[in-house]
């Protein structure tokens, strides 16, 4: 009896957990909750289709098993041996593929490096990638060429449009011009401030 009531507690909790998605003050997405059945369901579909792929791959090995058995010691030979070129020219293709991915990190890890030695942003490395070496150092240095040009117009724009330029002269409470204070002594700024206060 005690085992009933136990089993008859949880039946409310899991219900309790599929009644309203929470909502999340970081105004994220609440991640979903499945029930039970749902799970069940979701594997179960899963497991099927697992199921009919390992049978369908079983038929095949079978069938290619007894049309090989028919065969003469001669053919089957053939047959194995087409069936290992084959094999062999799968992993070749896969080793290459494997290997330009990898030269691809490389020179991908190596444009990273000469962007972070020349102070230039490395989130751009994966547009200045070339074919080769050679034409990625050429992307690089027609990068950093547009970039200097950029970096120097923005900090010239900025200069030109600031209200306070460096170079305009000081001028005292009745509009007189005095020297730059970058031209003045010590002294002579001190008795400036003091004057135009």
């Amino acid at each position: 009896m005690e085992g009933l009531e136990n089993n008859t507690n949880l039946e409310p909790e899991k219900n309790e957990t599929n009644a309203a998605p929470e909502v999340n003050d970081d105004k994220k997405p609440a991640e979903p909750t499945f029930t039970q059945e749902q799970v069940d369901e979701i594997i179960n579909k899963r497991l099927a289709r697992e199921r009919a792929k390992f049978d369908e791959q079983l038929k095949n090995k079978v069938s290619e098993a007894e049309r090989l058995a028919k065969l003469t010691e001669e053919e089957r030979r053939h047959e194995e041996l087409k069936i290992q070129q084959e094999q062999f020219e799968q992993q070749r293709k896969e080793f290459e593929d494997m290997k330009r991915e990898f030269e691809r990190t490389q020179l991908l890890n190596e444009t990273q490096r000469q962007l972070n030695e020349k102070n230039l942003p490395i989130d751009v490395a994966e547009m200045l990638l070339g074919a080769d070496a050679d034409s990625t150092k050429a992307n690089i240095d027609k990068f950093e060429a547009k970039w200097l040009e950029s970096l120097q117009k923005a900090v010239e724009d900025k200069l030109n449009n600031s209200s306070v330029s460096p170079r305009t002269p000081v001028r005292d409470n009745m509009g007189q011009k005095h020297k730059n204070t970058k031209d003045m002594s010590l002294e002579e700024f001190i008795n400036y401030k003091k004057n135009n206060q």
